[in-house]
């Protein structure tokens, strides 16, 4: 088991909620290094800057509903790093007055932006930023990594991905882990607004139907946040996926006409206005029951929200579950 260390080495692909959560769970039983594509931290837990506009252009927020997650949520409040977030929701229809509902409901979100959370989580970790692994090679249980630079990274005892599914089946599929392969993701694109003039709103979040828009949610209403006045537009994952590869432009000038028709009002000047595409942005499914997969014999696993229903929560629930079950595999070796 000795790879060059006097503890086990585990190569955790992603630096997402699933990847920091599994790392700092397992950092007592093995040395763990995170390898994340991108320059951010946290994945979807994700944010975006303009003067005086802020954008939580991934997960807009979360839910606790189980006794565990909210435990968690309680220990990232106390540290300052979360904050709840009293939504009044509103129902959406293209012509039609909009359907407010009655009592606020309780979400969570970081404070004093979402990408909070994966910089917290990530203090004292190895995390190999901005590091795009694209090849797994060598043998059971003694793993080398390879970026797209042609870096080499190892050996590693265990290789976790937590990655989305696709990029995960990619990754590890060939190698003994085939059934990431039937996990479908869907898509979704975000449009990011700032607004020079503030709209008279009674709701902070709203979903719509009979639109390219699947949500509408005023993110300047957060905790914390900057007054300036900022909304983030997710489109529908069937929108995404008919329109992927268009003009860029065309798509948000489209998605910008349907949040007009949906507000049945002016926007006023837009003083900024950005588009992201998240091409793995939630579960086609809600595939709870798996919770992680894991071939222990070669020392391969992959987990991640879309081990379950593709939320905040999911993630947590994928990569404790993760962690008990590699840290069960680490104690007979």
């Amino acid at each position: 088991m000795n790879l060059y260390t006097d503890k086990p080495r585990l190569a955790i692909i992603g630096a997402g909620l699933s990847g920091l959560l599994l790392a700092r769970q397992l950092s007592a039983d093995a040395h763990c290094e995170l390898f994340e594509k991108s320059r951010g931290l946290g994945g979807r837990l994700a944010t975006r800057y303009a003067d005086e506009y802020q954008f939580d252009h991934g997960a807009p927020g979360f839910v606790a509903t189980s006794a565990a997650f909210q435990a968690f949520v309680q220990t990232l409040e106390q540290a300052g790093v979360v904050a709840p977030w009293w939504v009044t929701q509103a129902q959406l229809q293209p012509g039609k007055t909009p359907v407010i509902q009655e009592h606020p409901a309780c979400h969570y979100v970081g404070v004093p932006r979402m990408n909070q959370i994966g910089k917290y989580l990530a203090q004292e970790l190895v995390v190999r930023r901005q590091t795009r692994i694209t090849r797994l090679q060598g043998k059971p249980h003694a793993w080398w990594l390879q970026d797209d630079e042609g870096h080499q990274y190892g050996p590693y005892h265990w290789v976790i991905s937590t990655a989305p599914a696709a990029q995960t089946a990619a990754l590890l599929s060939s190698h003994g882990l085939p059934a990431v392969q039937t996990v479908p993701m869907l898509g979704c694109y975000v449009l990011m607004l700032g607004l020079s003039q503030p709209l008279s709103l009674p709701w902070q979040v709203a979903t719509a139907t009979d639109s390219a828009v699947s949500r509408i949610i005023l993110n300047h209403t957060k905790p914390g946040r900057p007054s300036g006045y900022s909304i983030v537009v997710h489109s529908t994952s069937a929108w995404a996926a008919e329109h992927a590869t268009a003009d860029q432009g065309w798509v948000q000038t489209q998605l910008l006409q349907s949040t007009r028709q949906l507000l049945g009002q002016d926007l006023g000047e837009v003083a900024h206005c950005a588009l992201h595409l998240w091409r793995y942005a939630t579960c086609a499914t809600d595939t709870s029951t798996t919770q992680c997969h894991i071939n222990a014999d070669i020392g391969l696993a992959a987990c991640g929200d879309w081990c379950g229903a593709g939320t905040v929560e999911a993630a947590y629930h994928s990569a404790c579950n993760m962690a008990d079950t590699i840290r069960d595999q680490l104690a007979q070796e």
